[in-house]
């Protein structure tokens, strides 16, 4: 799990260790859409916008990141490979969903047009202003994001 949020943080948000708490933050304790058979192990936010999160589903014991991006960067080679769904956020009407499985989100990131949005979607919302949600941020997650940093960031 925390080889995922490391290679997001490193690939997407730009000066990670500098712009977290303020324009976006990570939750290590979220209670969002909880329910019996589903948790989150934490979740990435910008201004009033889930980036990304990751859940456990109990029932099959399956593990997978939800990457909130922008639609209008994505190629048509994504949308045929990747499962795909529109996601509806008033704030951000062009966001579409990526299902990744666990484990997966470093070959996500080799694909240009993925990390281009990304990156779009990241830094739109942070661009918006400081996040609503930086009261939940985990300063303790972070760091261990921060120092799991064993190769350089995608370009």
């Amino acid at each position: 799990m925390l080889a995922d949020l490391p290679t997001y943080v490193h690939s997407v948000i730009p000066w990670p260790s500098t712009t977290s708490g303020l324009y976006w933050g990570v939750s290590a304790m979220p209670g969002t859409a909880r329910t019996k058979l589903q948790r989150r192990y934490f979740t990435v936010n910008a201004h009033n916008v889930e980036l990304l999160f990751m859940l456990h589903f109990s029932d099959d014991g399956t593990t997978e990141s939800i990457l909130n991006v922008d639609r209008k960067k994505l190629s048509r080679a994504d949308r045929r490979e990747r499962y795909i769904t529109k996601t509806s956020y008033r704030s951000y009407p062009d966001a579409e969903t990526l299902y990744v499985p666990l484990g997966a989100m470093a070959e996500l990131y080799e694909r240009p047009t993925v990390l281009a949005a990304a990156r779009s979607m990241a830094l739109g919302l942070m661009r918006r202003g400081p996040s609503n949600f930086a009261k939940f941020h985990s300063d303790d997650l972070l760091d261990a994001v921060l120092l799991q940093r064993n190769e350089p960031a995608v370009q």
